[in-house]
């Protein structure tokens, strides 16, 4: 075989098992992702306290990994201990709940018996009681999803714990071995590493101050149009505003929705625009100028990034969306500088002229005499 066919041989089984490899680790990208992030941020704190403990990597990774673990697990727990009490206070409530106590329901029964003869109401009822029915089929199903999602949840939390500690101990080590294997040039990985880590850090400041924004916004909403436990709210729409298609809306859209139920429709009304119009919307302008600012990508392209990101990709298209930009742009400006330093080649002559100078007729020798000296008369 030869070299050429030997080299391109090596390439498509290079590719081949990098494809395999990448199916077999594909379950697992989201937690790889989130430990690399995780380690981004966290690593100036990390190489801190590796100082402080006489360069101890590994014990500061395990105390590192351990403390994001509680962080992650305890706000769960509470969570599901909170929802928790709330749906059997709600459950509590529905079972006391008289539909003559809420006079705009009231109202919308009585329109609806005025409108409809008794007939119909029974078939509603009859419909609602088969629909009810139908909806119990698929309870066994969905508890069965919900128990997966849970293993799965489990699974990812305990791969990215792993992740994150192997990358906090053995993160030098693991880029240099990239390194030593990709075919680029040391500086041009270098770049894009520390362009990922700007955009990364970029996109997390993004959502934080985000959050922070549509929290007071949303506060300043629930103070104007009269709403109680407005700090309780403000703090709820804290957390909403981190959860993707989620957001915001999931704070000040029920709260909109309760407030025509209690008779304060207008209220309701205007809240639900102020909502859409400046809470929400804050969202997109507050993270693209964030970005922009913290990791260099124009306002447009980081909005555009964000969007097409969670549209394409998802929840994670917050992330990727913008790293891609700014890979794209870093891979642009690399090849750039290598078109820009790369040495010119010296034009080559017109044809009539590639005559190599050993092809030239060698000067003849000289078959003339030199002229003979005059010759002197001799003396008498």
């Amino acid at each position: 075989m030869s070299p050429k066919s030997s080299f391109w041989t090596l390439v498509l089984a290079v590719v081949a098992v990098g494809f395999l490899f990448f199916q077999v680790i594909q379950p697992f990208i989201v937690p790889l992702l989130c430990a690399v992030v995780v380690a981004i941020l966290i690593r100036p704190l990390y190489e801190h306290a590796v100082e402080r403990l006489a360069g101890r990597r590994r014990i500061t990774a395990a105390l590192f990994t351990l403390i994001f673990l509680l962080g992650v697990l305890l706000p769960i727990a509470l969570g599901i201990y909170f929802a928790g009490r709330e749906l059997m206070d709600a459950g509590e409530w529905l079972a006391e709940f008289d539909p003559e106590s809420v006079p705009l329901v009231q109202s919308g029964i009585n329109w609806f018996e005025t409108r409809f003869p008794n007939d119909s109401l029974d078939d509603v009822r009859d419909s609602a009681f088969e629909s009810v029915q139908g909806m119990t089929g698929s309870v066994y199903d969905q508890s069965r999803a919900m128990v997966s999602n849970i293993v799965g949840f489990v699974v990812g939390l305990a791969v990215m714990a792993f992740a994150l500690y192997y990358f906090l101990a053995d993160g030098p080590g693991l880029l240099r071995a990239i390194q030593a294997v990709t075919p680029m040039e040391n500086d041009d990985e270098n770049t894009l590493i520390e362009e990922f880590g700007r955009v990364c850090r970029g996109v997390v400041l993004a959502t934080i101050v985000c959050a922070l924004v549509q929290a007071v916004l949303a506060v300043i909403g629930f103070a104007i149009f009269g709403v109680t436990g407005v700090w309780l709210l403000g703090g709820a729409t804290l957390i909403s505003s981190m959860i993707p298609f989620i957001g915001a809306a999931g704070v000040w859209a029920p709260v909109a929705i309760w407030l025509a139920f209690d008779q304060q429709i207008l209220s309701g009304v205007l809240l639900a625009l102020y909502g859409a119009l400046v809470i929400s919307t804050a969202d997109n302008f507050v993270r693209a100028h964030v970005i922009h600012s913290s990791a260099g990508l124009h306002p447009l392209v980081a909005l555009v990034s964000v969007l097409g990101g969670l549209q394409f990709i998802g929840v994670w298209g917050i992330f990727a969306g913008p790293i891609i930009a700014a890979f794209f742009y870093a891979l642009l400006k690399i090849l750039h500088d290598r078109l820009q330093v790369a040495p010119e080649e010296p034009e080559a002559p017109p044809d009539g002229l590639r005559t190599s100078a050993a092809t030239l007729p060698e000067p003849a020798a000289s078959t003339e005499s030199e002229p003979a000296a005059p010759q002197t008369a001799a003396k008498p």
